[in-house]
């Protein structure tokens, strides 16, 4: 009987040129492993006093003699001294990195490990940071070869736990992973730390609490039982103000629906109290509000959603008088480096009411993307609000923070005018304002390389005037320097940004 083997492609690729199938089976079958191997190493090369040391390992399952390959990954410190036999790494540009077969590389053996130690300066000590989708493509990176996120790098859910798992991240195990130096005294927080150190609830039973914490909150008659099973009778000053519909839906979600057969709720106005205060008294026969302004009767509907039992809709009589310790409570999103959708944002807007937060920070563009549709400029969202794999980035920005290759990924996209109207809308009747960022002139690279797209398009269509109106690069330009996140374009001519902002300095009318 004659036996049949079947020999993997890659075997029979020249090692002299690029040749699909032999990239899609790297991005297939190749083993990626990052190792973060000493967090405060003693002995930096150069003269560097902080660095790390790492190690990645690249194995294949299979003999192959194809060398005509790079690998680009997302290293947020960049590299600055290598040490591999056969490999290279190149600093691109922000964390993007390229790793290179040097000469002597022939190809992989069967499942022998090649590996690449690498220093870093400063640290780099939170899993979080260690960036997925490394991307494989031909050596010179040209447009002929589909480049293909490796398999082994992609980060995968947790069946049981729904969090997001880095299979490809070697587990921390030391204490040197940790620490970042000798005067570092941070503890390995194992199940035998915090069973020492966390503190041992004393309750028997859960207290009635608030959170936010209410300025002051005095239970009447815990043995006294207020029932909103069967709604609130709202007076009409309460239920013919639309300031207050968000704080009503909210009810409603917990089963507390408006009733002509439910407690009795009436809103005082009371010009005394601060403009976000409010008194809250509920009892079994009535509810009353007392405000000056509706986001503090908002906040007194808020809070019987915050106290209400979801088991059987009850509470006790009590008393509340709450006023904001702080003016600005506000939340940080940043959509310009990690794209959320509007649905994600409006069911944000929704929770931060129910604490009682006042200020959404809304992030909109910075170096790794812009998110706002601007009519005049289409070119910012049309290649700024995208990263994928695109050296010329003509198309989308470079694939930083681990964005991999593919367009339509979450981590994609932008607001149109409509959407961000209906953003400000939301928030709006979630007492709310919204405090949108667009960074400038420094961390602005997704608007220079969305400006330098728009420039070359209308240069090949000969229009050289249009072409440089909104162009924010400079010709003669020769400085040389590094940004935070050690970008080496992302910084505007201050002289040029007001005329980029001229034609998005709109006004949005909310009704």
């Amino acid at each position: 009987m004659t036996k049949r083997f079947t020999l993997p492609l890659l075997l029979l690729v020249s090692p002299l040129f690029a040749n699909q199938t032999a990239i899609d089976q790297l991005a297939e079958h190749l083993q990626v492993e990052y190792s973060l191997l000493d967090a405060m190493n003693p002995t930096c090369p150069g003269e560097v006093k902080n660095c790390y040391l790492s190690e990645l390992t690249l194995t294949y399952p299979t003999a192959t003699n194809y060398s005509d390959f790079s690998i680009f990954f997302s290293q947020l410190m960049p590299i600055y001294s290598v040490e591999s036999e056969h490999f290279s790494i190149t600093h691109i540009n922000g964390d993007l990195h390229k790793i290179t077969p040097k000469e002597g590389f022939k190809g992989f053996q069967k499942e022998a490990p090649e590996t690449i130690r690498f220093y870093t300066k400063d640290s780099q000590i939170t899993r979080s940071e260690f960036m997925p989708n490394y991307i494989v493509t031909n050596k010179d990176a040209t447009k002929n070869i589909n480049a293909k996120v490796i398999k082994s790098t992609q980060t995968v859910l947790d069946e049981t736990t729904g969090l997001e798992r880095q299979p490809y991240l070697a587990p921390f195990t030391a204490l040197n992973q940790l620490r970042v130096s000798n005067q570092d005294k941070t503890p390995w927080m194992g199940a035998e730390y915090l069973y020492q150190t966390q503190v041992k609830p004393s309750l028997t039973k859960a207290p009635v609490s608030l959170i936010p914490k209410p300025k002051h909150l005095e239970i009447i008659s815990a043995d006294s039982k207020v029932n909103l099973a069967k709604g609130l009778l709202l007076s009409p000053e309460l239920s013919n103000n639309h300031a207050l519909s968000a704080a009503f839906t909210r009810l409603e979600m917990f089963g507390i629906k408006q009733s002509q057969n439910g407690i009795k709720t009436k809103l005082i106005t009371d010009t005394s109290l601060p403009n976000e205060a409010y008194q809250l008294n509920i009892n079994p026969n009535q509810i009353v509000i007392s405000a000056s302004s509706n986001t503090g009767a908002f906040y007194a509907l808020m809070s019987i959603t915050g106290l209400v039992s979801t088991d059987n809709l009850t509470l006790p009589s009590l008393k509340i008088e709450d006023e904001p310790h702080f003016e600005f409570r506000g939340l940080h999103v940043d959509v310009a480096r990690n794209f959320r959708s509007k649905e994600f944002i409006l069911n944000t807007l929704s929770q931060m009411a129910a604490y009682k937060l006042n200020k959404l920070h809304l992030h909109l563009a910075d170096d790794e993307g812009w998110r706002l549709a601007i009519a005049d400029l289409p070119e910012l969202t049309d290649v700024g609000a995208f990263r994928c794999f695109d050296l010329s980035e003509t198309e989308c920005l470079l694939p930083q923070l681990g964005a991999g290759n593919d367009k339509n990924s979450e981590i994609n996209g932008f607001y149109s005018k409509a959407d961000y109207q209906e953003i400000l809308k939301f928030a709006a009747l979630n007492h709310i304002e919204v405090i949108p960022s667009l960074d400038m002139p420094g961390h602005s690279r997704a608007a220079v390389k969305a400006m330098d797209a728009r420039y070359q398009k209308y240069m090949a269509q000969g229009d050289k005037l249009k072409a440089e109106q909104y162009w924010l690069s400079e010709a003669n330009d020769a400085t040389v320097y590094s940004s935070i996140q050690h970008y080496n374009d992302n910084t505007l001519n201050v002289c040029t940004t007001p005329r980029f902002t001229r034609p998005f300095n709109i006004t949005m009318t909310i009704r």
